[in-house]
């Protein structure tokens, strides 16, 4: 799991006995893995000890929002969820409203986040097409399995669109 410039530095400040789990991956700060389990080393028995024991104010953004995807378009932020986790899945195929957008605010944000808008559109306008998504998503009348396998066929049909 990559760990964030702000979370290093709050190690080296306030918990410098977890600088040990650090390590330099490609590009990034990342914790060490267990060589026998290939998982982070903090991670015992299903656990995240530095979570356990220090709380998530000590978890790099990576570990902090899993499962949930943070994109930015300008000044607004959207989160969302992300598929990899077990249960989001469970409640996309089975929640009454898995795909309702709910304006809140948040305590804590990534440090890093990505800019979404292109120069091509105006920010509402991308926003827009996001809400279209959801709208489509949020249809009665589909089963959440032909929604899903609808939104897979448009996403694979965008991979050819610049």
């Amino acid at each position: 799991m990559q760990v964030d410039k702000k979370t290093k530095e709050l190690y080296e400040n306030e918990a410098p006995e977890l600088l040990e789990a650090l390590s330099s991956g490609e590009s990034a700060i990342i914790m060490k893995r267990d060589e026998k389990t290939d998982y982070c080393i903090k991670f015992n028995n299903g656990i995240c000890k530095i979570h356990k024991e220090k709380g998530d104010k000590f978890l790099g953004d990576a570990c902090y929002f899993f499962p949930r995807i943070t994109r930015k378009f300008d000044d607004k932020i959207i989160m969302s969820a992300s598929l990899s986790c077990p249960e989001i899945t469970r409640l996309a195929l089975l929640d009454d409203n898995p795909f309702e957008l709910v304006e809140s605010t948040e305590e804590r944000i990534p440090a890093e986040s990505k800019n979404y808008s292109t120069s091509q559109h105006d920010p509402k306008t991308e926003l827009s097409l996001i809400n279209s998504f959801i709208e489509f998503a949020n249809d009665e009348s589909k089963s959440p399995e032909r929604i899903m396998a609808s939104l897979i066929s448009v996403a694979f049909s965008l991979k050819n669109i610049n």
